[in-house]
């Protein structure tokens, strides 16, 4: 949810997400860090449009890159950040 809102700005992932994040801890009685962890990586891991982030409109010039190589490889690495965080967050942080 939060790499398609980033996608279109960066914003609305953050403004939307960390109050949710932060009531889904508190009503499940958990730690919210892992939720604000798992939010901030999601935000920045998400590389389907060259309009999320200034550094990936800085590379499309200069790499000849079009809008579909963002939507063809980046939607594969935010699965894959995705499935990492998903994994790899409650191992470090603990609920």
């Amino acid at each position: 949810m939060t790499s398609v809102w980033t996608s279109e700005r960066f914003e609305p992932g953050c403004a939307v997400g960390a109050p949710a994040a932060l009531q889904i801890a508190r009503e499940g009685h958990a730690d919210p860090k892992p939720f604000m962890v798992a939010l901030a990586i999601c935000i920045s891991t998400s590389f389907c449009t060259p309009v999320a982030h200034e550094t990936t409109m800085l590379v499309m010039g200069p790499g000849r890159y079009r809008f579909k190589h963002y939507l063809s490889i980046g939607s594969g690495m935010a699965v894959i950040a995705w499935l990492l965080t998903t994994f790899v967050t409650p191992l470090v942080w603990r609920f």
